[in-house]
């Protein structure tokens, strides 16, 4: 039996810039350790209902919030405070660098959950510093982020848009049809995130009671950085693919990257298994229960081959 299950406790570690990176923290003092890395915009409080599970599954669970969102310092310049509430980010590369210093801060080798936005992150460290792979049990990855949606504007108008915007110092400004956030207008209807009313509603009031937790849609930097971080992600790895276990789950009814694109990005890594969740959206771990039970199949077997082989202890540079 694991220990009584606890609230989430706010760690903070220092990133190499000096940074002050904001992680969620539930543990159980278990031997495994799960790391949950979110999407865009998403605090990492969001995951509770996930941490609670994986707690009583006997995981250790931690939660990353990304720099620019959550809790994690926001971007600012002078003179445009609301830049903090945006979806912005100066580059990807900044975030991969963060994951690698909160992963190696770990004594154990971890399990990452990694969302959206936060499995592309996930790809691209893998990519960019394959050592990072004896840090780590494994990964499942829920719709990750190798490609954007674009709506009516062909993908190539909205990548070199975007470039111009950056180019014209509009990069601050909200890409169109964005803003800050506020409840859908239209509700549940039409939301592509989920198929559960009853789970889109507790994350709709979950973010209106907590402001401070609030982020708007992409900016044009925001735009211009993911293409530019999806093209590194489609273009020939320098080494390998890390022997690691890596498991990816998209949903069938996830509107936000073709299926297409997802089977020939996962086809070239043999390392990687692709599996399709039966209506499933984008939110796959906000789903209802009859949709998840297969994603926390995957994650389960996953989880009860997890070795709790020691690392060197390394030191956490701040609390």
């Amino acid at each position: 039996m694991g220990k009584q299950k606890k609230e989430a406790q706010s760690v903070f570690r220092t990133a190499d810039d000096g940074a002050r990176l904001h992680l969620a923290q539930w543990t159980t003092g278990q031997s495994k350790t799960v790391l949950i890395l979110p999407g865009r915009g998403e605090p990492v409080e969001k995951y509770a209902p996930v941490a609670e599970r994986l707690q009583g599954l006997g995981c250790d669970v931690w939660g990353l919030d990304w720099r620019g969102q959550g809790r994690s310092p926001r971007f600012a310049v002078a003179g445009s405070p609301a830049l903090a509430r945006r979806g912005h980010v100066q580059s990807f590369e900044r975030l991969v660098d963060d994951a690698a210093v909160v992963i190696r801060g770990f004594d154990q080798p971890v399990m990452v959950l990694a969302h959206s936005m936060g499995g592309a992150l996930f790809l691209r460290l893998l990519q960019k510093d394959p050592a990072i792979a004896a840090h780590l049990s494994g990964a499942l990855l829920s719709g990750p982020m190798i490609d954007i949606p674009t709506g009516r504007w062909a993908p190539w108008m909205a990548r070199w848009t975007a470039r111009l915007a950056v180019l014209g110092r509009r990069g601050q400004a909200y890409a169109p049809g964005y803003g800050d956030w506020v409840p859908r207008p239209t509700g549940f209807q039409g939301n592509r995130g989920t198929s559960c009313p009853e789970t889109y509603r507790w994350e709709q009031d979950f973010l209106a009671a907590r402001p401070e937790l609030q982020v708007g849609g992409p900016t044009w930097r925001w735009v211009a950085e993911a293409y530019r971080l999806m093209g590194r992600l489609w273009r020939p790895w320098p080494q390998p693919f890390p022997a690691l276990p890596v498991k990816v789950a998209v949903g069938r009814d996830d509107s936000y990257v073709q299926p297409s694109r997802h089977q020939a990005f996962f086809d070239r890594f043999a390392e990687t298994e692709l599996y399709w969740i039966p209506g499933g959206r984008h939110e796959l771990f906000f789903e209802r229960p009859a949709v998840q039970a297969p994603l926390w199949e995957v994650l389960e077997q996953m989880l009860g081959v997890m070795e709790p082989t020691h690392l060197p202890h390394q030191t956490d540079q701040a609390q």
